[in-house]
């Protein structure tokens, strides 16, 4: 009875996050949630290798050029490093700004 109760737990703990985005650049792949985070992953071994969050609802992810972007629902888009710090965001209502 133990198990079942610790596997529900286990199962809701992921029901409250999905994917949304996924990208590949150079060995990683890179996977975008709707809770905002952003998660490397080593695409050999399946390892996790760091996460970020955005900090807000995130529905598309790509890379170019050694750079994420992530898409927003509010229309923003924002560029990334490999290793999780923004670059620049382009706001519908702003334009570019540069961090």
């Amino acid at each position: 009875m133990g198990n079942r109760c610790s596997r529900k737990a286990h199962i809701n703990k992921y029901e409250k996050t999905s994917v949304n985005a996924l990208t590949s650049m150079n060995e990683y792949l890179y996977s975008g949630h709707n809770d905002g985070k952003i998660i490397q992953w080593n695409a050999a071994d399946g390892t996790k290798v760091r996460e970020w969050t955005t900090g807000e609802n995130l529905y598309a992810l790509t890379s170019m050029n050694g750079y994420l972007y992530s898409g927003h629902n509010d229309g923003k888009i924002i560029q990334w490093d490999a290793n999780g710090t923004k670059v620049r965001e382009w706001n519908p209502k702003m334009g570019c700004r540069w961090h």
